[in-house]
């Protein structure tokens, strides 16, 4: 799920094509623009239960803040370009945020080529 900002249609459009997603449904949504975080956690619990993985792309601060609630309230760098992946346990998007997730990946753009 995508911001529907130019910025972030350009930035899942360059990891896509590097990652070779070529099966990928991308869902663009006007609502993560100016987010707040309970709008973008919204988005989250609102992903269909056949969603096995979720990527969002969106903008600061939401994308901190949801990040941070995702993992139970731990604060997390999240500058400009930085890919985060959280493992949530859950049955149920719906359930997003009600128990800390588990930081499994944390790429910040200083550390790419």
């Amino acid at each position: 799920m995508c911001s529907s900002s130019r910025r972030t249609r350009e930035t899942i459009a360059l990891v896509s094509e590097n990652a070779e997603w070529s099966d990928v449904k991308i869902n663009f949504e006007d609502s993560l623009y100016l987010a707040r975080t309970e709008t973008a956690l919204g988005v989250i619990r609102a992903a269909p239960q056949s969603i096995e993985s979720l990527l969002l792309v969106g903008h600061q601060p939401w994308t901190g803040a949801v990040a941070s609630r995702l993992l139970g309230g731990d604060t997390i760098e999240v500058p400009t370009a930085c890919f985060i992946g959280i493992r949530l346990d859950l049955d149920d998007w719906s359930f997003a945020g009600s128990n800390p997730g588990s930081l499994v990946m944390h790429v910040l753009p200083r550390s790419l080529d």
